[in-house]
Parts: structure tokens; C-alpha cells; sequence
């Protein structure tokens, strides 16, 4: 969008100034025009101004819903180690305090560590071996 944008902006610089400048105006919108050739469509100077303005601004908001997608993956990503954290302790107490088919049994039938561990990663198992750090 900030490229349509400062395609508008020069044109409206560059468009009135003579035939020359004409025709570097034209040559740069169409190297730096990003969308389908139809979609250009100047028309006065005020006009091509407000349509510059609003596709600054667009490109701006979608740059900060970006941002914030962002920082909503990171925080996810934090929360999953947290998680994480918290299954794999629970998974290595149990190991060194319950004997092998009691963890096995925890492991497959613990309905609430089943849902952490597949918030976590659906993918992510852990075996005894890990929880008893060998």
C-alpha cells in the first residue's frame, strides 16, 4: 500500500510540471504500481492527494495489526513454554514417585495433563526416560 501511495503522491508532483515530467511520472507508477494496471486510476491533484493519504494510513494500520499479531504469538509462545514447564514437572514427579505402569497409566488416561500437553504442541509427547532426565 505505500508504494500506491507514493504513486499517487508523485504523480500529483510530477504530472503537472511539463511533458517530460509527465512522462517520468508515468514510467515511475508503472515500475512501483503494485496492483493490477486498471486499478490506477488518478484523477485531480486534491483527489490523488486524499487517496495517497488513505493508503499511507492503511499501510500504517495494517503494519500495527501486524505488530500486534506479533506480540499476541509471542505471548502464546510464553504461555506454552509456561505450560509446558508445568506438565513436563508434573510428568517427572509422577515418574520418580509412582512406579512405570502407574505413569504410563497418568500419561494416557490424565485427562487434564492430556489437554495441556496437546494446548502445548498436538505432536509433543514426552517418554519416561525424559521425564527421569536420562
Amino acid at each position: 500500500m505505500a508504494a500506491s501511495a507514493a504513486c499517487y503522491a508523485l504523480w500529483v508532483v510530477l504530472e503537472p510540471r511539463g511533458s517530460q515530467s509527465r512522462a517520468r511520472a508515468q514510467e515511475l507508477v508503472h515500475r512501483w504500481w503494485p496492483w493490477n494496471w486498471s486499478w490506477w486510476k488518478p484523477t485531480d491533484h486534491r483527489r490523488d492527494l486524499v487517496k495517497a493519504g488513505a493508503l499511507i494510513v492503511a499501510e500504517i494500520e495494517r503494519l500495527d495489526r501486524a505488530r500486534t499479531e506479533e506480540q499476541r504469538e509471542i505471548a502464546l509462545s510464553e504461555e506454552n513454554a509456561r505450560l509446558r514447564t508445568a506438565v513436563e514437572g508434573a510428568i517427572a514427579w509422577h515418574a520418580k514417585h509412582a512406579d512405570v505402569h502407574d505413569t504410563y497409566q497418568m500419561l494416557e488416561h490424565d485427562e487434564q495433563a492430556n489437554r495441556l500437553r496437546n494446548a502445548i504442541d498436538p505432536n509433543w509427547r514426552i517418554t519416561l526416560e525424559e521425564a527421569r532426565g536420562k
